[in-house]
């Protein structure tokens, strides 16, 4: 999955790109879980 505005950036190491998009998945999904499933 490529995001067409990491195109325009210079390449980055792919493992550093999914550590990124890892951490923001996180990040979503820990602002939209319910407290109560902490």
């Amino acid at each position: 999955m490529i995001d067409p505005k990491c195109l325009n950036k210079e390449p980055r190491p792919q493992k550093d790109d999914q550590a990124n998009i890892f951490e923001e998945i996180k990040k979503h999904q820990t602002q939209h879980k319910p407290k109560n499933l902490e």
